[in-house]
């Protein structure tokens, strides 16, 4: 049960990188290639792919995994590339999309295969990408993503997800499941998330909105704007300007550098804070504050404890409970 299609050559490197002009490898060309096999078995699907875009989009009518690939090579260079889909025992399938380039660096268009891969939307994936953007809609079971670079966009998965991204942004829409990013730079953007979400990101901009479930976040650098959560927040942000709204439980805060605005946070508050102004209205919990400088301002809560106001100006407007202020 297997289908495949090999075309290997080896290019052996010993201590040198090679720097490869295109124009001695002959014409660019484009070839299309169609892979299938029968599904009906497998619970899983693992993808291993070098460079080239990636395209996964899942049916819940279908009982096989086709792969539609386009391969863009010099005529020279044709038979150095792997493409292959077949079984791993009765239960996983694997598909290989790579080339064997050695330690050649293309100074021109470098070679690539995109992929577009039909799979059943039950079947999980587990997908090692080296570069290319990646699209993956409309799967019903768990998702393991690691990324080199390049863009991610997932929609409508019903499943837990892990994604492990070297650069790139990513974007999710329509998701249940608990998702779990490790990233190393590029903005996020999650939307119509039922679930437990975890970000660990180096640098870039967060955009959070309707999230059912708890938030876990730890930000190196690049602003934060997260709206319409129903669940416990607690964010852990180096630098960078911090917007929450409409927040439907208790919320930590601690943050670097950089100016915070929180609205309407139907629960606690805690805030500890390095430098720049917090702006804050509309908690109908406990606030407590632990600041080192930069303007305070409070309107609106159920009570208020600053333990160090550090240095900044200090606005208290309609507290409903007891105010404590330490300077």
């Amino acid at each position: 049960m297997k289908a495949i299609i090999t075309l290997l050559s080896i290019l052996l490197v010993s201590g040198c990188v090679v720097q490869i002009n295109a124009a001695d490898y002959g014409e660019w060309t484009e070839s299309q290639q169609t892979l299938s096999i029968d599904a009906q078995s497998f619970k899983e699907l693992e993808i291993e792919a070098g460079s080239g875009v990636l395209n996964i989009i899942g049916d819940t009518n279908t009982k096989q995994i086709r792969v539609e690939a386009t391969v863009g090579n010099y005529a020279e260079l044709t038979s150095d590339f792997e493409l292959t889909l077949e079984a791993k025992g009765s239960k996983k399938a694997k598909l290989t999309s790579k080339f064997d380039r050695g330690l050649r660096f293309f100074s021109g268009k470098a070679p690539y295969i995109d992929l577009t891969v039909f799979v059943p939307a039950d079947i999980a994936l587990k997908v090692n990408d080296g570069s290319g953007h990646i699209t993956i809609k409309n799967i019903h079971d768990n998702l393991v993503i690691d990324d080199g670079s390049g863009d991610i966009a997932l929609h409508k998965v019903v499943g837990n997800i892990s994604i492990d991204d070297g650069s790139g942004s990513i974007t999710m829409e329509d998701i249940t499941g608990n998702s779990t990013i490790n990233d190393g730079s590029g903005s996020i953007a999650m939307e119509h998330i039922t679930g437990n979400s975890s970000i660990n990101d180096g640098s870039g901009n967060i955009t959070l909105f309707k999230l059912n479930g708890s938030l876990l976040l730890k930000d190196g650098s690049g602003h934060i704007d997260a709206k319409d959560i129903v669940g416990s927040v607690n964010i852990d942000d180096d630098s960078g300007n911090l917007t929450l709204k409409n927040i439907l439980g208790n919320t930590q805060i601690e943050d670097g550098s950089g100016d915070s605005d929180i609205f309407d946070v139907r629960g606690n508050l805690n805030i500890k804070d390095n430098s720049g102004n917090i702006y804050i209205k509309g908690v109908s919990g406990a606030v407590t504050i632990d600041d080192g400088s930069g303007g305070i301002s409070v309107n609106d809560a159920g009570s208020l404890t600053i333990t160090e106001s550090g240095s900044g100006s200090l606005k208290i407007k309609d507290i409903h409970g007891p105010v404590k202020v330490d300077d």
